[in-house]
């Protein structure tokens, strides 16, 4: 089973349901986490997520610069 940290909330392990979606579960705190992917239409999984997260730092990291890579959740065309 793939371990992945939440990109949003740097604390929660995120699960992928069996009809594809993939949230954390930190919602229990003051500030819950907002983080909540359906990826059924495209089929994809936590590996590959995670393979996708280890890039974009990767990248980050290669720009040389020192500040913290941050996601965040943007709400488009009424859609969060």
């Amino acid at each position: 089973s793939e371990s992945v940290i939440c990109p949003l909330c740097n604390s929660g392990r995120l699960i992928q349901t069996a009809s594809s979606v993939i949230f954390c579960p930190n919602g229990q705190e003051t500030k819950p986490c907002d983080f909540r992917l359906d990826v059924s239409v495209d089929g994809l999984t936590l590996s590959h997520l995670k393979s996708q997260l280890c890039r974009a730092f990767e990248e980050h990291r290669m720009t040389g610069c020192s500040g913290l890579l941050e996601f965040k959740v943007v709400e488009q065309f009424g859609v969060k």
